[in-house]
């Protein structure tokens, strides 16, 4: 049913919007009109067949405060209505379904001060895995620069720049004598490795052992944070990749535009939103 309400069956319609090759008339029917969706479900001789058939059956047309799609698709047995009510609720009810939208799962977030010191890093591939990079930033307890860091990792998964972007800025604060850090990546996966609550996959696992070995020399704590307050991180990441060389930055002024403002944003603790669809919830949307 979820295939169904964001247009993804393999009907014919939609393989040939990928090129593919088949039959453009639906064989159910009659006259043979095209296989789309509002066809098998709406229009054509199938799915008035489907409603004849269970003559007994009563499709409810109202969706609940919830807006649950359970509530949209139950079937309530009911002799006292005929088919020919049956099949117009249907018909009605499929007009509903077509204004469904997701519903919006809306939160607002910011970045948060650390009470020492702060590292948060990012990892991409373009490919998964192709060319990767990594970033990272050190801030004080007031949110001002300490140290920033854009490489290239050459050729590597996304998991595995995650990780090495980590590596990459532990090393550099041991060497600097940073010891007390909490340590943030909207990674949660890598972020779940590093604390054990996942297991660790044997690409990666040379990694996460030096990671470990490594935060044992100082006061270092990992945990997830969203990827909306990781944007200087990710900038870095990604520039590591376009300029394939490594960028180091320790002074406010030589920092990237898109940095700044982006600093000045989070020392001001100027709030953001995270907007997700949820799952299997949804409203009207009448337009």
């Amino acid at each position: 049913m979820l295939r169904l309400l964001k247009n993804k069956l393999a009907t014919d319609q939609a393989l040939h919007r990928f090129r593919v090759a088949g039959p453009s008339r639906c064989s159910c029917c009659k006259n043979y009109a095209t296989e789309d969706t509002n066809h098998l479900f709406r229009n054509g001789e199938l799915a008035d067949e489907f409603i004849l058939l269970f003559n007994n059956a009563h499709l409810l047309s109202y969706v609940g405060s919830c807006g649950r799609l359970d509530a949209v698709i139950d079937m309530k047995e009911s002799n006292a209505i005929p088919s020919e009510l049956s099949l117009r609720e249907w018909h009605i009810a499929w007009q509903q379904i077509e204004v469904l939208k997701p519903r919006l799962d809306i939160r607002c977030i910011r970045w948060i001060k650390p009470i020492k010191y702060k590292l948060n890093t990012d990892g991409c591939s373009k490919g998964n895995p192709g060319k990767a990079g990594g970033g990272g930033i050190l801030r004080n307890e007031r949110g001002h620069l300490i140290m920033a860091y854009a490489e290239y990792f050459g050729e590597c998964s996304n998991n595995m720049s995650e990780a090495k972007a980590i590596l990459f800025g532990i090393e550099w604060c041991l060497d600097k004598g940073f010891t007390n850090i909490l340590v943030e990546s909207d990674s949660m996966l890598i972020i779940n490795m590093i604390n054990g609550k996942a297991k660790t996959p044997w690409q990666i696992k040379h990694i996460i052992e030096d990671i470990h070995s490594l935060k044992v020399q100082g006061t270092f704590s990992f945990q997830h944070c969203y990827r909306e307050v990781n944007m200087i991180a990710d900038y870095l990441a990604n520039m590591g990749v376009y300029t394939m060389q490594r960028s180091f930055f320790t002074e406010f002024l030589s920092l990237p535009m898109r940095v700044k403002k982006l600093m000045k944003n989070e020392i001001e603790e100027l709030p953001t939103f995270r907007i997700r669809a949820q799952t299997k919830t949804f409203s009207f949307d009448h337009g």
